[in-house]
């Protein structure tokens, strides 16, 4: 479904493209702007090498999220944090406002889940652990810089001022999730452990993280 509908805003991206046109851009112009993506508010610069190319810059951060969840059972806290920075080639065909781009992305994306007996105490997998045992679960893209493809198209206000949208993917080379206990038996209770050696698996086929903005940009 999700290539489907990708697929489908490209085609009428491209219908635009052939229809409304952007008036080129001088090598050396600038652009600064500020926005939402998928990995968290942004700001972001980039300058004019040629009429249908620019270079950019995304730093995205800033977002995190915590809570409480169970891990296996097991009362747990969580933390989460977005971010990255970005280094994009733009393409502009036709010196259009569609675009397509292609560069890296350098992770700052981390999910943390604890459980500390010292809190009161746990039971996981049948033992109790009331001492300082500490059950600790990562997530983190497992290509700390990883490729991104994306596409998009700037809708112009007026000569210097645009909102851009756009949409793409991260290719993370799978989620790295890892499982620690810092005792010798809390180790073996999770290495034991049959579900969470599976998705310890089958996080490592999530190989593509959605990426989408919307940004106010100013040219300069």
């Amino acid at each position: 479904m999700i290539y489907k509908l990708f697929l489908f805003c490209i085609c009428t991206l491209t219908y635009i493209s052939t229809t409304i046109h952007a008036t080129a851009e001088p090598a050396g112009r600038v652009t600064l702007g500020i926005g939402g993506t998928s990995v968290g508010p942004a700001a972001e610069g980039g300058i004019w090498l040629h009429p249908n190319f620019r270079l950019r810059g995304v730093v995205a951060g800033g977002f995190s999220m915590t809570g409480n969840t169970s891990f296996e059972g097991t009362d747990a806290e969580f933390d989460v944090g977005l971010g990255g920075v970005a280094v994009l080639a733009d393409y502009y065909p036709n010196e259009s406002g569609w675009r397509f781009s292609a560069g890296v992305f350098y992770s700052d994306i981390e999910g943390v889940a604890v459980a500390d007996a010292s809190d009161g105490g746990f039971v996981y997998n049948g033992i109790t652990f009331d001492g300082d045992e500490r059950l600790e679960a990562t997530a983190r893209f497992r290509n700390r810089v990883s490729p991104m493809l994306t596409t998009g198209y700037d809708i112009f206000i007026d000569r210097n001022v645009s909102i851009s949208g756009e949409i793409g993917a991260i290719l993370t080379g799978g989620i790295r999730l890892t499982a620690r206990g810092n005792s010798a038996v809390l180790q073996a209770a999770l290495d034991a452990d049959a579900d969470v050696q599976q998705a310890i698996r089958d996080a490592r086929s999530y190989r593509v993280y959605p990426y989408a903005s919307i940004m106010a940009r100013i040219k300069f």
